[in-house]
Order: structure tokens, then sequence, then C-alpha cells
């Protein structure tokens, strides 16, 4: 059995890290039927693998059903009336509500049969003039009234759930895709929007803790954690708390988490248990253990509840309930057996799970706790806990290098003050709080205000660590540097007989070794996925060069895409080239000045006539244009040629030209030129038909300053030197942002297209886009510019399904 439940637990694992696509249902029965065949036929010993094929058709046949409910990807963006049930509490923002739905009906809309799942939605605020044009939208269904539990009926604007992929940055689809997200959007202002019931749920109640918490500690810099603590509601946690906390490796504690639920089950169990055996008469009903482990369930179900029931805290709780499962059937269960088995549980319940850190950290501190303790003698008094604390703290450190990017030094230290003090003298405060509420508001005001007192030492002094030491940035580790550390963990952990334990402290800190990342060093271009106009960056030798611009807001190309980037690879960007000054897009250069500030600008048309430089093996040049400020980068590997996008509001009058020798300027009038776009036949364009304005929303800008060269490339057909040309362009972006209630600042509606000149018959091929591949990557490769879309580099099945419906 436990071979069987090992196989499943990996192939789960290894279907979530490596499936591309599903699959098929014929696919999934024949495996079925060849289970169910092989399993009489095979030796006991021998049914392993059919456990491993059970794995693979249980994460596969999930992911193909919540692919299913999610909003079809050739709808893209639409419009719908839909009755919505909220779920979870809704998040206050500086001008919108976010919040949770699931879909009770479709009234209206072309949705898909089968949309299910979650619906993550913003109202945002209406100003003056759309309370004039919707004179019968009362304030009594503003978003701010939106409450967990109520039936609403509204007109919203939805989208597959999508996201910007670039490399370093956050993968947004992989995020909704593990808290099984089917579709985003906004709600639309119009006198339809409607309540329709509202009745008392669990999050019903949440909202009514957290809002009476708000009430009794009005100005307190502590309350996001004593909500989180209390009943998950972590939106007011500050960054400062939450750079604090990161750099420490104490962020685990100060919300509801699997340690707290594990924590409140065990204390609530012993305090039961003891007060049981005071009873002899219950104690020959029911022992004192039994009774205790139930009353150590339920207290840990109640507080799982208060967190919402989040994926988190029911990984916890299904790991709770296997281990008091064994106590109560009185089976004696080795404890990796029982490890494996709450591994096997809550992998059947989420087998998504593995895609998130959360289920890698929490499993993994049990591992090392049960390395640390098993057939060891831990003896007596504080200093045995102290070292496990300070095991678990050094032992996660590779884990958390390879999902954080970062070492945070004072773990061991800061989680031997933290945990502790958490424990003992912030949670039972704040749940005794939680108690005293529906008695006496004051009493339970009083009671969380020493929590916030509590709570204000401790990160005094987490504080005063962080500011002392902080923690260690690394590059994006390399497989065999985490391999190298992972092992120096075992090491640590092994028995103190084993030959060359004394590697465990080496091995372990060889992430300090880790190298800049090799694209540092060679030569590499990035198209990067902003959804909000041109983010272009070269770089070699640990010097780069941006072109681009983007919206201001909080999703700007900077904060998106470069930011993470430049942190990751360690770049110094010496100048930084803005296609057209003044455009209407330009809000995300406030940003970039301040955060660079040793920057060279080239930001008119005077610097854009002189600007040259060699950046590795490219030569870099601007040029002016009418469009403005165009880039041409040239080397042995090939061209490419990055113009400035159209501005926002004129591109659906201006949809793009394909600029040739015409009758005036014709170098060669045998040319034609085309753009094939994969999903309509575009018409070809030839030389008498260069002036006129062509492919609307699918276009690519090829300047008339380019044209000898792009002509001399094609007209040699017989040269060695041909190489390839490569042509960057921003497609039609108003179709995304119509609409009175529409704030673009929330996502993107640009798409930069890819396009690829052909030295043997002229034409210009579509060959990618970032709304359906992701941010493009130049590799200089095999004597010629290659590029490689991050969906080719680490495309996943919750990646592919919806990059299709952005097309």
């Amino acid at each position: 059995m436990r071979a069987g439940l090992l196989a499943f637990c990996l192939a789960v694992i290894a279907t979530t890290q490596l499936l591309t696509a599903t699959l098929s249902s014929l696919v999934i029965v024949v495996l079925l039927v060849l289970c169910l065949v092989s399993y009489p036929l095979l030796p006991r010993g021998w049914r392993w693998p059919l456990a491993a094929v059970l794995g693979l058709v249980w994460a596969s046949y999930n992911a193909q059903s919540l692919i299913e409910q999610q909003l079809p990807v050739e709808a893209g963006q639409t419009d719908a009336y839909l009755e919505l049930f909220i779920t979870g509490v809704p998040e206050q923002g500086s001008n919108y509500t976010l919040f949770h739905a699931r879909v009770n009906k479709v009234i209206e809309g072309e949705v898909g049969p089968d949309l299910g799942g979650l619906l993550r939605l913003r109202w945002y605020s209406r100003g003056a003039a759309e309370q004039a044009a919707f004179p019968g939208a009362t304030q009594k269904h503003q978003a701010t009234h939106l409450e967990a539990g109520q039936t609403w009926r509204l007109r919203l604007r939805l989208r597959p759930p999508d996201g910007f992929l670039n490399p370093a940055g956050f993968d947004y689809q992989r995020w909704l895709f593990v808290r099984q997200i089917t579709a985003t959007g906004h709600v639309r202002t119009s006198t339809d929007n409607r309540l329709i019931e509202a009745r008392p749920t669990i999050h019903t109640w949440r909202t009514r803790i957290a809002q009476s918490m708000a009430e009794n500690l009005p100005a307190s810099a502590q309350l996001g954690l004593v909500q989180g603590l209390g009943v998950a509601v972590r939106e007011g946690i500050s960054d400062e708390h939450w750079q604090i906390l990161s750099h420490t490796g104490t962020a685990h504690l100060l919300a509801i988490s699997g340690m707290h639920i594990g924590m409140v089950a065990a204390t609530f169990g012993w305090l039961f248990a003891t007060c049981w055996r005071c009873i002899p008469p219950l104690v020959r009903r029911v022992p004192a253990l039994i009774a205790g482990t139930l009353a150590g369930v339920s207290a840990a179900a109640g507080y799982a509840a208060l967190a919402g029931f989040t994926l988190p805290t029911q990984r916890a709780l299904v790991m709770v309930c296997v281990f008091a499962l064994a106590l109560v059937m009185r089976r004696s269960l080795q404890p990796w057996h029982s490890f494996i088995l709450a591994a096997a549980a809550v992998l059947i319940i989420d087998p998504w799970a593995p895609l998130g850190a959360g289920f890698w950290l929490s499993f993994g501190a049990v591992a090392v706790i049960l390395l640390a303790t098993q057939g060891r003698l831990l003896g007596n008094g504080l200093w045995p806990w102290l070292r496990l604390q300070g095991v678990v703290g050094i032992a996660l450190l590779p884990a958390t290098a390879l999902w954080f990017n970062h070492l945070p030094w004072l773990s061991p230290v800061a989680n031997w003050i933290a945990v502790p003090w958490v424990s003992f003298a912030v949670v039972p405060l704040v749940l005794i709080g939680v108690v005293l509420l529906p008695l006496s508001d004051p009493l339970a005001g009083l009671v969380w205000q020493a929590a916030d007192i509590s709570l204000a030492g401790l990160m005094a002094v987490l504080g005063t660590l962080e500011a002392q030491l902080g923690s260690y940035t690394i590059s994006a580790a390399p497989r065999y540097f985490i391999v190298l550390a992972s092992v120096g963990v075992l090491y640590l952990l092994a028995p103190r007989g084993l030959p060359g334990r004394w590697l465990a402290l080496p091995l372990m800190f060889s992430l300090l070794l880790i190298p800049a990342n090799t694209q540092k060093q060679q030569t590499t271009a990035v198209m990067f996925d902003t959804g909000g106009a041109m983010a272009f960056i070269v770089h070699a030798g640990g010097e780069a060069v941006v072109y681009g611009l983007g919206p201001g807001g909080g999703l700007d190309g900077v904060s998106v895409a470069l930011e993470p980037y430049v942190e990751q690879h360690g770049l110094r960007i010496s100048a930084w080239i803005v296609p057209r000054e003044g455009d209407l897009w330009s809000g995300a250069l406030g940003r970039a000045q301040r955060t660079w500030q040793q920057v060279t600008w080239i930001d008119n048309p005077y610097d854009c006539a002189n600007w040259r430089t060699e950046l590795g093996s490219l030569s870099l040049a601007t040029r002016v244009t009418e469009q403005g400020c165009s880039l041409r980068l040239t080397g042995e590997a090939g061209v490419v040629n990055v113009t400035p996008h159209l501005p926002l509001g004129t591109s659906k009058n201006l949809p793009g030209t394909i600029i040739c020798p015409g009758a005036e300027d014709a170098v060669n009038p045998s040319l034609e030129a085309s753009l094939r776009h994969p999903r309509r036949q575009d018409p070809h364009i030839g030389a008498n038909d260069c002036s006129r304005e062509v492919f609307r929303g699918a276009s690519l800008e090829v300047s008339k300053l380019d044209s000898d060269q792009l002509l001399d490339s094609v007209n040699d057909k017989s040269s060695k030197s041909l190489y390839p040309q490569y042509l960057i362009g921003l497609r039609d972006c108003t179709d995304d942002y119509e609409g009175e209630d529409v704030n673009p600042v929330a996502g993107g509606g640009c798409d930069l297209a890819l396009a690829r000149l052909s030295n043997l018959d002229g034409e210009l091929e579509e060959i990618a886009s970032t709304s359906r591949d992701g941010a493009i990557t130049f590799y200089p490769e095999e004597g010629y510019l290659q590029p490689q879309t991050e969906v080719e580099r680490r495309g996943r099945v919750f990646h592919r399904q919806s990059r299709e419906g952005r097309e």
C-alpha cells in the first residue's frame, strides 16, 4: 500500500509540473480499463505502476474539468448578464471592490454551457459623469455594499483567465489556475444591476469579525496582522510588514496557515483531554486520548472555517484528520506512512496543489521534523525545541531560494523568537476575542488590543533584525544548485555516524555561489508581454538598453515585466529610448525615472538622430521616423527593427500600414509584401497598393527608412550573407477599452506582434505575438537570432488554453 500511495503522489506531482496538454477522454477511459484489467493479474508487490497511472489520469482529468468550466477561449472578451452568488470576503481597493462569485444562472451572453468555478471580478467606483448618465443606479447598489452570501444580477465584461507571461515575472495564469478561477472581469454600469437576496454564510461572519476588529483597532498599524490571524483577511497588511516578514522568514506565522491549524488542534486537544481525565465516569466511557483527538479535530475545523476553508487550510485540516483517524482507530501507523497517506489525501482533494509554494513548504517542514526526530533522543527542556526550530529553518532555505529567489538568513533566529511569541502571546488572544465577540464587543476589543500590543512588540523586534542583516537576494537558482543544497539538507539531517556528514553546510551554502544568469553575459533581447505598449530590452555583459514606454498605474510595464527581469539578472540600464515624447501612454516613465536615476534618456528627436552604441555582438542605432524614434539592432546574427506603436485612441482610425516603395520612391516595383495572420487570409499587397492602410487590427509597421535594406536582402537571393530580419509592431488596442466604465490600467488590450521577412519571396509572415505566446526572447544561436516565446520555454496546460483565447 505504501508503494502504491508513493507512486500515486509522485505521478500527480510529475503531471502538474510537466503536463502541456490534457489527455483526451478516450485515452483516460483506455487507461482506466487497462488498470482494472491488470489489477488482478499483477502480483501484489507490482501493482504500484497502476497507482502511478491513476495519479496521471486523476491530475489530467481535474485539469480538463477545470478548463471546460473556464470562459471559452474563443469567446475572448465578452459581455454577459449573470446571476451570481458572492463567496469569500470582498476586498476594498482604492477605487474598486474585488470579489469572487459563483454562477447561479446565465441570463444573457455567450459564455459557454459549462461556465463554473470562481469568477474574479472588480466593481469600480462611479464618477460624477456616470452618476448623471445612470440616475437609476442608486447608492444601495454601490460595490462598497457587497457582502459574502449575497446573490446579485450583474452586467459583466468577462475575459478568459489570462495574464502576462514574462521571464522573471509573476505567472498570473498559473495563480488563477491553482485557485480554480475560470474567468476574470468587471461589473459594467447598468440599471439592471440589482441585489436579489442575502443569506448568512461563514464568510458573512468572517466579514463581521473583520469589521469589528477594524472598529476596535481604528488606528493600529497591526490591524491587517490581527485580521489575518483571526479570519485570514490579509489585504490590510502593509508592504513594510510584508517585507519584514519575508526577509526574516516569518511570513507563515502572521496569517492562518497549516502551522496554526496544527497548533490549535494539538493545544485544544491536549487541554480537552486533560480536563476529560479529571472526570472518571467520562474516561470509563471514552478514553481521554480519543476525546482529546476529536476535540482537537473540531477545533482545527473551526479555525479553518474562520479562514474560509482556503486551500492551505484545507490541506492542513486533511493532514490533521489523517493523524487523528489513526489515533481514533487505534491503528499503529508509522510516521512516514502517515505522511504519505496525508500527502495522497491532499492530492486527491486538490491534485494541482504542487503548483504552489505552500504545498512544498508545509510538507517539507513536516518531512524535516520527521527526519530530525525519528530514532533520536530528543531530551528534555527548551534546547531540543529550539534546535528543532533551527533545523527546520535552515533545511527550508533551498526551497525558499527556489520559490522566492532570496535567502532569509535570519529565519532560524527570527523563528526562535516569533514562533513562541505568536503561538502563546498572539493567536490565543485573537481567538479569545473571536469567541467573546457574540457576548461582548467591548470585551473582545480589549483582548484584541492586547494582541495588537503584543504584535507591535514582535514587529519591532523583527524590524530591528531585518534592518541589521535583512536577506540575501540571489539570481534565479539553477536546478543543479538546488539539488546540491538539497543533498546538503539530507546530510544535515542524517545520523552522526554517516561518512562525509561535514559536507552538509558547504553543500547548502553553495546557494551563495549561484552565478549570475548566463543571459547576463550573452547578448539577449526580450520583447515583454505587458498588454499596454512597447517594452523591449537588449542586454549583454550586465549592461542593458531599454526601448519603449507604457501606461502608468498599478500594471505598468516597469513593475509587471522590466523591474523583475532587471533585478533577477543583475543588469545595469545605461540608456532608455522613448519612442514618442509626450505619448498618451507614457505614465510608466515616471516610475522608471524614479527607479533608475542614472540612465541616459533618449527622449527627443535630436538625441534620437544621433544615438549609436555597441552592446555585445550587436550594434544599436536609433532613427527618427514619422511615428517617432525607431530602434534597429544589427549584428552578424541578424537584424531586428523595432518601431513605435500607434497612440491609444488613433489606432482604430489608423489601423497600421505597410509602407513599401510606391510610385514616387520606387526602388523595385516588383517587391511585394504581405502579412499573414494565423486566423484569417489578408489581402496580398503589391507595389501599387503600398500607400493603402491595411491589416486592420493586425498590422506591423515597416518604415520607409528601412526599405532599401529590406530590398537588398530580398533581391540578393544568392548572397551568402543573408540573415533573418525581424520586425516588431503593435496591434490595435482600442477594442478592449470601449465603454464608459473601463479602467484601462486594469488590463491590457494591446498586442505586440513579431514578423519575419522571408529572403526568398519577400513576404512578411507573423510568427508570434505577445498576447498568444508571452514574452519573446532573441538568442544568438547557430549564427542567427533565434526567437523563443515564453510558452515554448515553459508553457504548461494552464498557459496553452488561456493564450489561445486572446488571439
